[in-house]
């Protein structure tokens, strides 16, 4: 999402078409919560499942669980700021979502684990939940930023009700190609972890 909507907003901005930049940002937003759900539906029934097969012990199963149902469960969260900061970045504000990434870190591991942890008691589940708020505050507060006119792209609230751009699914494909890339650069390190776990283990 964000490789889509950084590519095809800029190049919106080189033809001159900026105008059109606002339903971009509209279709990316509704597709990151499409997305999400789709990372949900997947990761969800599949993680535990995952999990065992790294060799992990039944204890590790369940903290893991609890910190991973959160985050997967709310991974709109996670595609709408990957969304909103590749619209941003289309118009040069690289520096202000590195920003918004480094306060969410600092406030995460700083603030809302620590809340979580010790002061709520919510265990794994709530570093989950604190990951979730991290990533969820700075993207509504970008998204309302970007709707109510404080940069350069100002999309209208009605956008998110019109049909898809005829700019989004070639913008997606792009994103497409660029989801494959990253797969075929993480899925072998997978099972190389997998086949070293194994070989530990034999050697014990």
């Amino acid at each position: 999402l964000m490789v889509s909507a950084s590519s095809k907003i800029s190049q919106l901005f080189a033809l001159g078409k900026d105008n059109e930049a606002g339903q971009i940002i509209a279709d990316i937003l509704r597709l990151a919560i499409i997305c999400g759900a789709i990372v949900a539906a997947i990761m969800i029934p599949v993680m535990p499942i995952a999990i065992r097969w790294f060799g992990a012990s039944e204890y590790v199963n369940q903290l893991g669980s609890q910190y991973m149902y959160p985050i997967f469960g709310c991974s709109f969260s996670t595609c709408l700021f990957l969304g909103i900061s590749g619209c941003l970045q289309a118009e040069g504000r690289t520096l202000l979502v590195g920003l918004c990434a480094l306060i969410s870190l600092v406030v995460t591991v700083g603030g809302l684990v620590p809340l979580f942890l010790y002061v709520f008691h919510w265990g794994m589940v709530g570093a989950g939940v604190a990951t979730v708020i991290s990533e969820f505050v700075p993207a509504v507060g970008l998204i309302i930023a970007s709707y109510i006119g404080k940069f350069t792209v100002k999309p209208l609230l009605k956008e998110l009700c019109q049909k898809f751009s005829q700019h989004t699914w070639p913008a997606i494909r792009v994103g497409f190609s660029q989801l494959v890339s990253n797969l075929s650069m993480s899925i072998p390190g997978i099972v190389m972890r997998k086949l070293l776990g194994n070989s530990v283990s034999t050697e014990k």
